[in-house]
């Protein structure tokens, strides 16, 4: 099983980026363009 990993930064490159080398390292990936977002995702999985 994959482990999840849910990453938030309000500026889109730096989310990319940081999506894009957590998935290449086997990491499933979410992403979350600001604090409210990540809350209702994280709410979502719980």
């Amino acid at each position: 099983m994959q482990d999840k990993v849910l990453v938030v930064d309000d500026e889109k490159n730096i989310l990319d980026v940081l999506a894009y080398a957590l998935k290449r390292e086997g990491y499933l990936v979410d992403t979350a363009y600001n604090g409210k977002e990540a809350l209702h995702k994280n709410e979502k999985i719980l």
